[in-house]
C-alpha cells in the first residue's frame, strides 16, 4: 500500500515497468514550484534518533528513511511510489540467462564535489558482505554470485559478483535470475559509498553529520551522531535531479513521547508527527490525522535452541493464544491490522496480481480451543503443569502496549503460563537475541523490498535475521529452490508459499502479531506527502501550498 495526503502534479516522469521485467527510466524533471513555503524547514518530529548512516550497518527504520533520504542507489521511488532509475540511466545491458547486468551510470556528485563511480558500488558492497562488517542485512548480498560464500568467509571479497568495468559502467553476477532486482538494489543496503572517503574516515564513518558523504537529493547538518536528538536535512545543491526538489531544509527533533510531539503539533512548532495508539482517540475525526497501514510487521521469535520453548508445542500454544484482530484495530486504531502469516499484506503479488497474504491463507490464527490443546501436550512433555516465560521488548510505547496485551491474552487462554516482561534498550535487546539469552522476543521488522524471500530468510540456517536460533534441512531447500527460480516466477511464487506454510505448520519458530500502522498529523501547509509502503517519508517529493 501506497498513500498521499494529495500527488503533487510534479512527479519524474517514467516509462511503466513490471517488478520482474522491465526497467523506469527517470528523465530530469521541469523546476519545482519554489515559492517562500520552501525557504520555511518542514518541521518534523522523529520517535527515535538514528544510530548510524552507514548503509552497511544499520539496524532501524529511523537510520532507513534518513539513509533513504540522503542517499541514490542505481534504482529508487518517485512520489507516486513507483520504481525509478537513479544512478542507473534504467537500460542496463541483460545476459541471456539473466543472470549478469551491465549498468551505465549517470554522472552523480559525492556532497564533495567527486564523481560517484562503479567502484564505489563495488566497494560498498563489499563491505555489506565482509564479514568483519558483521551486518544484520549481510545476507541480502546473497542475490549476487559468490555472495553467500564472501558474507561467510569461505570466498574474498574479490569473488564477490560485482565489479567496475570503468568508471561509469558497473558489471553484476547474480546467483540466480531475481525478479524483484530492481527493488532490491533500491534498498538502503545496496546504496553506493565513496572507498576513499570511507577509508579515511575508518570507524567514524557514517557517525555524525562530519563523516558522511551523500549522494542524494539531501545532505544532513547538525547532527553529532547517535545520541543526537535533533538534525537537518539540507537540499544537496550538487544533487542530480536537484530542479525536482522544492524543499531546502526538513528539520528533525526527536520526541519519543507521542502525547508531547502532539502539543507541540497542537502549539504550530510542528508540520508533521507520527502519534501512538493511546493519542490517536483525541484526533478522530480532525481532517489533520492520517491513518495507513504499513508493510512493517510485528512478531514474537522464540528461542528453538535452549530452554522450554524448544517444545514445539509452547510455540504453538502461544502463538494461537492472542486475538491479533482485536489489538490491531481495538488497542492501535493507528491503522494497523492482525497479521496471519509472516508476509504482511501489501508487500508482494503473484505474477497474475494476486496478493501473496490472500493466496497462503491465514497461518497460526487465534484459536484458544488449538492453543489450549497444544499447551497440555506441552505440559505433558515438559513434566511441568505451570511455567513463567520471558518476554524481551524494547523500551517504547507501542511495544510496552503489545506486550501488556499479549500477557494478558496468553495468561487467561493457557492457564499455567506466566509471562514475565522484561524491557531493555533496543541495543541491548538485540544483543540478547545475538547471545541467545532469550526465551520469547517481540521484535518488528520492515522489509526492505517487495520479496517475500528476503522475510522467509528468518528462518534460514545461516542467516543474520535467524532471531530463533532454528535449523531444519528442508526449510533450507525449500528456500535454496526458491532462490533458483528467479526464471520461473509462478513456481517461486508457489514455493514462497510453501515455505511460509510449512515453518508455521511445521516448526513456528516464530509468529505473526500484528501488521503495522502509521497514524500521524500533518500541517494544512503540506500539499503532497508521499509515504512509501515502509512507512519511510520521501521527502524529495514533498510539496508544499
Amino acid at each position: 500500500m501506497q498513500t498521499e495526503v494529495k500527488i503533487g502534479a510534479i512527479i519524474a516522469a517514467g516509462i511503466t515497468l513490471t517488478v520482474a521485467g522491465g526497467w523506469y527510466l527517470r528523465n530530469q524533471p521541469q523546476q519545482a514550484q519554489n515559492d517562500t513555503t520552501s525557504n520555511t524547514p518542514l518541521r518534523v518530529s522523529n520517535t527515535t534518533t538514528i544510530e548510524s548512516l552507514d548503509s552497511t550497518h544499520y539496524s532501524t527504520l529511523a537510520a532507513a528513511s534518513a539513509i533513504g533520504n540522503l542517499f541514490d542507489g542505481l534504482y529508487g521511488h518517485n512520489g507516486k511510489g513507483a520504481l525509478i532509475a537513479d544512478v542507473s540511466n534504467g537500460s542496463p545491458q541483460v545476459s541471456a540467462d539473466k543472470k549478469t547486468y551491465t549498468f551505465t551510470l549517470r554522472h552523480y556528485r559525492w556532497t564533495n564535489g567527486s564523481p560517484v563511480t562503479a567502484d564505489d558500488f563495488v566497494y560498498a558492497w563489499q563491505r555489506l558482505a565482509d564479514p568483519a562488517t558483521e551486518s544484520r542485512n549481510a545476507s541480502r548480498i546473497d542475490i549476487l554470485a559468490n555472495g553467500e560464500q564472501v558474507r561467510m568467509g569461505t570466498m574474498p571479497l574479490s569473488a564477490l559478483g560485482v565489479r567496475a568495468l570503468s568508471k561509469y559502467k558497473l558489471q553484476v553476477k547474480l546467483s540466480t535470475p531475481q525478479p524483484y532486482l530492481a527493488e532490491t538494489l533500491s534498498s538502503a543496503p545496496f546504496m553506493p559509498i565513496n572507498r576513499a572517503y570511507a577509508k579515511a574516515q575508518g570507524r567514524k564513518y557514517g557517525q555524525d553529520a562530519h563523516h558522511i558523504l551523500t549522494n542524494g537529493p539531501f545532505k544532513i547538518t547538525n547532527w553529532s551522531g547517535a545520541s543526537d536528538t535533533s538534525w537537518n536535512l539540507v537540499k544537496n545543491n550538487v544533487y542530480y535531479f536537484r530542479r525536482n526538489l522544492q524543499l531546502n531544509k526538513v528539520r528533525f527533533t526527536v520526541n519519543a513521547d507521542a502525547t508531547t510531539a502532539a502539543a507541540k503539533f497542537k502549539a504550530n512548532q510542528l508540520d508533521f508527527t507520527a502519534i501512538d495508539a493511546q493519542t490517536v482517540p483525541q484526533y478522530l475525526g480532525n481532517r489533520k490525522l492520517h491513518r495507513v497501514t504499513t508493510t512493517t510487521g510485528a512478531y514474537l521469535y522464540f528461542n528453538t535452541a535452549t530452554g522450554p520453548t524448544k517444545n514445539v508445542h509452547l510455540r504453538q500454544a502461544i502463538a494461537t493464544s492472542f486475538d491479533k484482530h482485536l489489538f490491531a484495530t481495538g488497542k492501535l486504531e493507528n491503522g494497523a491490522k492482525e497479521l496471519n502469516g509472516i508476509i504482511p499484506a501489501g508487500l508482494a503479488t503473484s505474477p497474475s496480481g494476486v496478493d501473496f497474504r490472500k493466496a497462503a491463507d491465514s497461518q497460526a490464527q487465534y484459536n484458544t480451543v488449538h492453543a489450549l490443546s497444544e499447551w497440555h501436550k506441552a505440559q505433558r512433555a515438559l513434566g511441568k503443569n505451570a511455567l513463567t516465560l520471558t518476554l524481551n521488548i524494547a523500551s517504547n510505547t507501542e511495544a510496552e502496549l503489545a506486550a501488556t496485551y499479549l500477557k494478558g491474552q496468553i495468561e487467561h487462554n493457557l492457564p499455567g503460563v506466566k509471562i514475565q516482561i522484561k524491557k531493555t534498550s533496543l541495543e541491548q535487546r538485540v544483543a540478547l537475541e545475538n547471545a541467545g539469552k532469550f526465551e520469547i522476543v517481540f521484535s518488528t521488522w520492515t522489509p526492505p523490498d517487495v520479496d517475500p524471500y528476503n522475510l522467509l530468510s528468518f528462518g534460514q540456517t545461516d542467516s543474520r535475521t535467524n532471531v530463533s536460533g532454528y535449523s531444519d534441512a528442508h526449510y533450507d531447500h525449500l528456500l535454496s529452490e526458491i532462490s533458483k527460480l528467479g526464471n520461473e516466477p509462478k513456481r517461486r511464487w508457489q514455493k514462497e508459499i510453501d515455505a511460509e506454510k510449512y515453518l508455521l505448520n511445521k516448526d513456528i519458530p516464530m509468529t505473526g502479531v500484528y501488521q503495522g500502522g502509521l497514524a500521524y498529523l500533518l500541517t494544512d501547509r503540506v500539499e503532497s506527502f508521499p509515504v512509501l509502503p515502509n512507512g519511510i517519508v520521501n521527502y524529495e517529493y514533498v510539496r508544499l501550498h
